[in-house]
């Protein structure tokens, strides 16, 4: 009972840790075992349009080797993940527009440290990362995309902390705390403004009996922007959550709060209150899971109304999760959403097929924006020393609250081959497209050559 609602006090925290789930999985096979690992990777690549601009200049020749660094340690009582890595990146002139470019690029950095005991939790995570904005990709999830087509860089840095106590007690206390930073370096749109977020969750849980729990709860966020306007937006909010366990299998919540969203902005303070109630409910069923959620939030512009049933459902050899719902936000228009995620198991491979739409408010602008995406991944074993993987995404994005409309588009195909037992050759090829209705279209083609390696240690 206990450990169900620890998922849900901690959402925010473990959205975070989930950058580090790859490096714990391997900690955990190996539990008490410390790794570390040194990874190389040296690429050649032939591209058109490098910087991912509307008018290229022609073919840019590049090399671009990366180091990394990981560490990994997990007992049954406590795990500590660090990784870090650069690219040391040159590329050729091939015109007097297309200058000589060397140097460090691609800089990252993230730690976490998890313990637990019977009835306490604590993470801690922290990243680091900055990045060519040219280098990034139409993510699984459209409605956190980055839809930037800017020659320049970005800078992210986040901090996360969840603390849980009294778990599995008829007392307990949680707070989950996020900061995040996002700053643009040599970017030419004025659209692109720096900016940071902070949120906070509090909760002290009281056990009613031994299937219902009743908890107060306190969130806050701050959301300034750092550059271009004088803008600042806090939201508080007090309230109190119930759940219950039917059974085993069954359970639901309700959480009702008042929140306060001020806003400030070029001197004038405007104030929107108003509650939020969100009713949620989980049933585990013999081949998957079920799960509701109608809830009424309040945003900068007014509620949002959302009603999304998900399920998913376990095959032999596939699995596969769904969703299907209404919101509605500004202006009261309702809008579906839906999206499906299927995985299937091949005799010598696998194909990952994704397609969602989903309605969100933008955090830095307060425009409403429909993401619909589409994503397959497949990819194949031929032998025993060689591979090869494909995969296409798409993502229409439209701003409902100014009627624009941009576009995205991704192909790669890659051939991986161990040159040795420790060596691995792998070559390809990528696609890039980017539409609007009111920017230049732009698109990329790279051939690229890789050979990497890792250096573990214990091996």
């Amino acid at each position: 009972m206990g450990g169900n609602r620890a998922v849900k006090y901690q959402a925010g925290a473990l959205a975070i840790a989930g950058t580090f789930a790859v490096s714990q999985a391997t900690a955990q096979e190996d539990a008490g075992r410390p790794l570390l690992t040194f990874s190389f990777n040296q690429s050649l690549e032939a591209s058109d349009n490098p910087d991912f601009i509307p008018n290229p200049t022609g073919t840019s020749f590049s090399s671009r080797t990366n180091l990394g660094l990981s560490f990994a340690s997990s007992t049954r009582s406590q795990s500590i993940n660090f990784d870090t890595g650069l690219d040391l990146f040159y590329r050729l002139a091939t015109s007097s527009d297309d200058p000589v470019r060397e140097g460090v690029r691609n800089p990252f950095l993230s730690f976490a440290y998890g313990t637990q005991s019977a009835t306490a939790e604590f993470d801690f995570t922290a990243q680091y990362r900055k990045s060519d904005t040219g280098d990034l990709r139409l993510v699984t999830d459209p409605s956190g995309v980055d839809f930037i087509v800017d020659p320049g860089q970005v800078e992210r840095t986040s901090f996360g902390v969840g603390l849980e106590t009294g778990i599995g007690t008829p007392l307990g206390f949680s707070l989950d705390a996020e900061y995040r930073s996002r700053d643009f370096v040599d970017t030419v749109d004025p659209n692109l403004i720096d900016d940071e977020f902070l949120s906070a969750r509090g909760t002290v849980r009281f056990a009613i009996d031994r299937s219902t729990d009743a908890s107060l709860v306190a969130r806050y966020a701050r959301d300034p922007r750092l550059q271009g306007s004088d803008f600042d937006r806090r939201t508080q909010a007090f309230g109190l959550r119930l759940d219950r366990d039917f059974d085993d299998v069954r359970s639901a919540g309700i959480e009702i709060t008042s929140d306060v969203i001020e806003t400030t902005e070029l001197g004038v303070t405007d104030k929107v209150e108003d509650y939020s109630v969100v009713i949620d409910y989980d049933q585990a069923l013999p081949n998957g899971n079920l799960s509701v959620l109608a809830s009424s939030v309040l945003e900068s512009t007014g509620p949002r109304n959302t009603l999304r049933f998900n399920r998913s459902y376990n095959f032999v050899n596939t699995t596969l999760s769904a969703f299907l719902g209404l919101t509605n936000g500004e202006g009261g228009d309702v809008n579906p959403l839906f999206g499906a995620t299927v995985t299937r198991e091949l005799p010598n491979g696998s194909i990952t097929a994704r397609i969602s739409q989903v309605v969100r408010q933008e955090r830095t602008s307060d425009n409403e924006v429909r993401n619909r995406a589409l994503e397959v991944d497949y990819e194949q074993t031929i032998n025993s020393v060689s591979s090869w993987n494909t995969g296409v995404s798409f993502l229409d994005s439209d701003n409902l609250t100014l009627g624009t409309n941009r576009q995205r588009a991704n192909f790669r195909i890659s051939y991986t081959r161990a040159v040795t037992e420790d060596w691995d050759l792998v070559s390809g090829y990528r696609f890039r497209n980017s539409g609007s209705n009111n920017e230049p279209d732009r698109s990329s083609n790279t051939l690229f050559v890789t050979l990497r390696r890792d250096f573990v240690s214990p091996p």
